[in-house]
C-alpha cells in the first residue's frame, strides 16, 4: 500500500481519536486507553487487515500460526539504557494479518507529552522492527511515531516521525 494512502488512512483516525475521545487525552489517562481508542479508528480505515493493540503472538515458525517475535537484542539493549523502565518489545498498535509475517503493513508507537520514559525507547522499536535484515522475520513495511499534548484542555499531536527500512523518512 502507497505511504500516501497510509498517511491519510492515519490522518483520518487521529482527527477521529481528537474528535470523540478528547477526554482521555485532556484528562492524561494511561497510554493504553489512547491507543486502543486509536486503534479502533485505525481499523476502521483498514478494513481488509487486522489492528491490533500490544500483540504479542509470540509463537514459533514451525507452528505457522501467530508472529515470531524473536527481540531478545532488543529487550536487552533496553534493558541496559532504561534498567528502572518496564520494557515491553511488543508495538502499541500494528496494523497486520494475523497468523503470516508476509503483510506487516504498518507498526505506531505513541508517546503522551507527560511520559516520563523516553522517546528514544520507542523509536528504537521502530527502526527494529521496520528493519529488512536476514534477522528480522517481521519486517513491517512502516512504521510511525506518534506523539500527543495531554493533560491541557486543547489535546492534539505534536509530533509525528515515519520510518522504512529502519530509517527515518
Amino acid at each position: 500500500m502507497d505511504k500516501e494512502i497510509i498517511s491519510e488512512k492515519v490522518k483520518r483516525a487521529i482527527d477521529n481519536l481528537l474528535l470523540n475521545d478528547k477526554y482521555l487525552l485532556e484528562h492524561d489517562l494511561n497510554e493504553r486507553a489512547i491507543t486502543h481508542k486509536l486503534a479502533e479508528y485505525l481499523q476502521q480505515e483498514f478494513k481488509e487487515f487486522n489492528v491490533d493493540c500490544e500483540y504479542n503472538g509470540n509463537i514459533t515458525h514451525a507452528t505457522k500460526r501467530g508472529k515470531n517475535l524473536n527481540l531478545t537484542e532488543l529487550k536487552d539493549e533496553l534493558k541496559v539504557r532504561y534498567p528502572k523502565a518496564v520494557i515491553s518489545v511488543y508495538p502499541d498498535i500494528i496494523v497486520h494479518e494475523r497468523g503470516t509475517n508476509n503483510n506487516n503493513l504498518l507498526l505506531i508507537e505513541v508517546k503522551k507529552s507527560t511520559s516520563r520514559v523516553d522517546s528514544d525507547f520507542d523509536l528504537t522499536k521502530l527502526k527494529v522492527y521496520t528493519e529488512t535484515s536476514e534477522l528480522n522475520k517481521l519486517g513491517y513495511e512502516y512504521g510511525i511515531f506518534l506523539k500527543f499534548q495531554t493533560g491541557t484542555i486543547n489535546p492534539c499531536l505534536i509530533e509525528k516521525i515515519w520510518f522504512k527500512n529502519s530509517e527515518r523518512i
